[in-house]
């Protein structure tokens, strides 16, 4: 708490009638270092003080306003002769700040201290000023100056001609990084900021410390028109929707995954972490209506793999590729038009099916099975057709999902790779050497198709996808087996006839369509001279 000190504010600008000489004696250095020291108190008192407004608006106390007295009488009682403040314009010059109403000892608020600040530099900036006119005059040589080291180097810089003040006025008064931006955070629900999110157009929403709430819309990162989110913010917006259990999961794993609803808006995958000891959330739209795969403007290979009654399809691609907006429209046919059960296991369920021509069930992770590897082992006992494994994540996952694949059930899976030959190196090298040769035979034996994703922004907004299929023809099968990896993309590339298409060529067809940029594109393309060789059309 500042009480009653008249050294705050020593000094202010002169009048209209032109900038004051400045003494040429030690005490003109002195008022200097005064005035130097004066600011720094006021920055403490600042820093003092954004503390208490803290603790203040966090326990739902009441902040009372700044009191000055006869500030306008101190501001008058500038000195012309000395540069500074008079003896009785320094007792008039005297404040009290006034803290909370249940803490009659904090500091002053800030929107007063600030003002103060501005104020203090631009006195300063004067003196400065008149500092460096003296000094031109060779009136005293600066060596001569008390302080020299302690004060006067810190305001003024040896040798160098007047400039400005090193606290800018302008910049004290600018608000504090939680006062920027349009609407506060206190008293958001994040059933707003995800409404907000949708009418946005957007497909993802972020809440992350020292930043507004941000969303991604066509793949770029946009700042809602909120303020700042503190540690605080982000805490209480997720808590608020978070059932005690697990609340208790997130304390203690530090990562949360789960699925929420909100009525006439839509549905959110959502991912609750820590980052630097503060809370942060990626939330997902998930659109209420499944796409279909027209919408989705998908090759039509795909649809004639839904027809499939056993082995193992891979959707692959890299975050927010829309992965799982693919599986769901291939699941919503199926459903459609197979009298079959459907089992999904998902973290979270993202998009809901409905009982149509099939029964479709759909576990989730958490609050259905303890792990993916556990629900694929008694999938075998719930007699399903079709089986979704939301992410094959470690080797059990793998090896069940391939198992299952060969016995008779057409398994569709997402793995985090750009492309088909990508994908069967990553399932393989999951294993100890010792198994490898048996997976290669058993993943020849049971993969039907790999699909790998992206989606590129178009010029105009908006985003399409570029999508790789490879077939699991004869020849792909016989590659698998031998481990020759490397060359299934040239089986791709001659693979037309049976429904393949090659990542590099379709994102050179895009953009000879006018589809997305040339760099967009190239930075895309698994080989980059291909991809130029196919532009030019060779």
């Amino acid at each position: 708490m500042i009480v009653n000190d008249p050294d705050l504010l020593p000094l202010n600008p002169p009048g209209d009638d032109g900038k004051q000489k400045a003494q040429q004696d030690g005490d003109f250095a002195a008022r200097v270092s005064e005035s130097y020291d004066s600011i720094e108190l006021l920055l403490a008192a600042r820093e003092e003080a954004v503390e208490a407004e803290t603790k203040a608006k966090a326990a739902g106390e009441t902040l009372l306003p700044f009191v000055k007295e006869d500030q306008r009488q101190a501001q008058n009682g500038f000195s012309s002769g000395g540069g500074g403040l008079t003896d009785a314009a320094r007792k008039q010059t005297t404040f009290t700040a006034v803290g909370s109403a249940d803490d009659a000892d904090s500091p002053a608020p800030i929107g007063a201290i600030n003002p103060e600040l501005g104020r203090l530099s631009d006195a300063r900036s004067v003196v400065t000023n008149s500092l460096d006119e003296f000094m031109e005059q060779g009136a005293a040589p600066a060596s001569t100056l008390p302080n020299e080291e302690d004060g006067l180097t810190r305001i003024v810089p040896r040798a160098t001609a007047a400039g400005p003040p090193l606290i800018d006025s302008a910049a004290l008064n600018e608000p504090i990084p939680e006062t920027r931006g349009q609407q506060g955070l206190e008293d958001v629900h994040v059933n707003e900021l995800l409404k907000m999110t949708i009418q946005y157009g957007a497909s993802d929403l972020h809440l992350t410390v020292n930043l507004p709430p941000m969303v991604r819309k066509d793949g770029m990162l946009t700042p809602l028109p909120f303020v700042c989110a503190r540690e605080q913010h982000t805490q209480r917006i997720i808590y608020d929707i978070l059932r005690a259990d697990q609340i208790e999961i997130f304390e203690r794993k530090h990562e949360l995954d789960f699925s929420y609803g909100v009525k006439g808006v839509g549905r959110f995958r959502f991912n609750v972490y820590r980052q630097r000891g503060s809370m942060a959330a990626a939330m997902r739209v998930i659109p209420n209506i499944i796409p279909t795969m027209e919408q989705l403007k998908l090759p039509p290979i795909l649809r004639d793999l839904t027809r499939k009654h056993a082995g193992l399809v891979l959707v692959t691609g890299p975050t927010g590729s829309g992965k799982s907006t693919s599986i769901a429209s291939m699941i919503d046919i199926i459903n459609n038009e197979r009298e079959c059960h459907i089992l999904t296991i998902e973290d979270p369920i993202e998009y809901l099916h409905t009982h149509k021509r099939s029964m479709i069930n759909q576990r989730e992770l958490g609050g259905d099975t303890d792990s993916f590897n556990n629900a694929l082992r008694a999938a075998l006992r719930e007699d399903p057709d079709v089986i979704l494994v939301g992410e094959m994540r470690d080797l059990e996952t793998i090896s069940a999902a391939i198992t299952l694949a060969e016995t008779g059930h057409l398994v569709f899976a997402t793995l985090h790779t750009r492309c088909a030959a990508a994908t069967i190196d990553r399932i393989i090298d999951v294993f100890p050497a010792h198994q490898q040769e048996q997976i290669r035979i058993q993943l020849a034996t049971s993969v039907e198709a790999i699909v790998a994703q992206q989606l590129l922004p178009r010029p105009g907004g908006g985003r399409i996808a570029a999508i790789e299929i490879m077939i699991a023809t004869a020849a792909v099968r016989n590659l698998i087996r031998e481990g020759k990896t490397y060359q299934i993309a040239s089986i791709i590339e001659t693979g037309q006839q049976y429904g393949m298409q090659a990542m590099d060529r379709v994102l050179a067809e895009l953009y000879r369509a006018g589809t997305v940029t040339f760099e967009e594109a190239a930075t895309r393309a698994i080989d980059r001279e291909n991809f130029s060789r196919l532009v030019k059309g060779y």
